[in-house]
C-alpha cells in the first residue's frame, strides 16, 4: 500500500515551517519597500496599505484559536509586530508625502 506524502508528521513540520519562512519573507520584503519609499521620499499607494491593514486584520482574527501552541504564538507576535512596523512606515509615507 503507498504511503500518503502528507500523512507524514515530518513533512507536515516541514511544510508549515517553510511556510512561516515564505510569510516572513513577504513580510521583510514589505517592511524594505516602505524603507526604500521613506528614504525616496515617494507615497505608497492604498492598495498596498489596504493588503496590508487586511493581512493584519486577519492574523489578528485568528489569535485566539492559535492561542494553545506556544510556537505559533510567537511567530504569530512576530509577525505582527513586523506588520505593525511596516504599517507606520507606510502610513507616514501617504501622509507626509
Amino acid at each position: 500500500m503507498k504511503k500518503n506524502f502528507l500523512n507524514n508528521e515530518t513533512t507536515k513540520v516541514f511544510l508549515f515551517n517553510f511556510g512561516k519562512l515564505a510569510s516572513y519573507m513577504s513580510g521583510i520584503l514589505l517592511l524594505f519597500h516602505g524603507i526604500h519609499n521613506l528614504l525616496n521620499h515617494k507615497s505608497v499607494s492604498f492598495t498596498i496599505l489596504g493588503s496590508l491593514v487586511s493581512a493584519m486584520f486577519s492574523q489578528i482574527l485568528t489569535l485566539p484559536y492559535k492561542w494553545d501552541k506556544f510556537w505559533i504564538r510567537i511567530s504569530t507576535m512576530i509577525s505582527l509586530t513586523l506588520n505593525l512596523l511596516t504599517f507606520i512606515i507606510y502610513s507616514y509615507t501617504i501622509y507626509y508625502y
